[in-house]
């Protein structure tokens, strides 16, 4: 198949070659018959990418189900120790209710349709989103920055990252442990929005990952989308990762 550029854009042309031989077995001329398949080969590509987002979404719904009930069991987990510590484990309902009903909450501010959609250039205050979606891990997260703004069309981003983060820190890291905790901070600087994510008090940090998660992986591509970068850092006592964000921010 070949391509031409055109004023109108590239057109792709299916091309037969046919040589023309001489009495001797020379071959003279070629003859080149294009037709051209422009339309079909979009449609064709259209066709194809349409495939590879459903088999995406179809992978990232089941990496969020099975995610949703490693959270749930961390929360029931904490609410347990949380009920044990206060002398009263009858109340391990009660808490384990307020944190999944907070984990609701911050879904919402997460996920809401406005979001999704990100029609909007306007800004949005950077700590009640942090705090909405930290809620359900209660003092464990330890949440501390600058009375800043974030562009509303990364709300989601940063909603995401920290999403994830916690979701693994439940199943491997510091909020897997009664004397772990995470520190969240963010912050204004040269060229844009840095939230940093620092696990302190849980287990070993063994091996570092061979390959990332599925996870980890959708969630680079995100941020990558956005004009963004992730970086990781295995330390001693626990995950480091900074989000960078070249968006547009200024003072609460």
């Amino acid at each position: 198949m070949g391509e031409s550029r055109t004023p109108e854009g590239i057109r792709y042309w299916d091309n037969l070659l046919t040589p023309i031989i001489d009495g001797s077995g020379l071959v003279r001329v070629i003859l080149c018959v294009s037709r051209d398949v422009t339309e079909k080969t979009r449609t064709d590509r259209e066709l194809q990418n349409a495939l590879e987002r459903e088999q995406l979404l179809s992978q990232e719904v089941q990496h969020r189900i099975k995610n949703a009930f490693a959270v749930m069991s961390g929360l029931i987990f904490i609410s347990e120790r949380e009920a044990a510590s206060a002398g009263a484990p009858e109340t391990t309902t009660s808490i384990l209710r307020e944190k999944v009903n907070a984990l609701a909450r911050a879904s919402d501010v997460a996920f809401s349709p406005t979001v999704i959609r990100n029609v909007t250039t306007d800004s949005v205050e950077a700590a009640p989103v942090i705090v909405s979606v930290l809620r359900p891990y209660g003092d464990q997260c330890r949440i501390s920055g600058d009375a800043i703004t974030i562009a509303f069309k990364n709300m989601t981003t940063v909603a995401l990252f920290l999403h994830e983060l916690a979701t693994n820190s439940v199943k491997y890291g510091s909020l897997c442990s009664a004397n772990g905790h995470v520190a969240v901070s963010w912050a204004l600087i040269a060229d844009g929005f840095r939230l940093t994510w620092r696990e302190v008090g849980g287990p070993p940090v063994g091996a570092l990952p061979k390959r990332e998660g599925f996870g980890s992986e959708m969630l680079d591509r995100i941020v990558q989308s956005a004009g963004g970068m992730i970086d990781r850092r295995w330390l001693s006592e626990g995950l480091v990762a900074e989000l960078h964000l070249p968006t547009t921010t200024g003072s609460a």
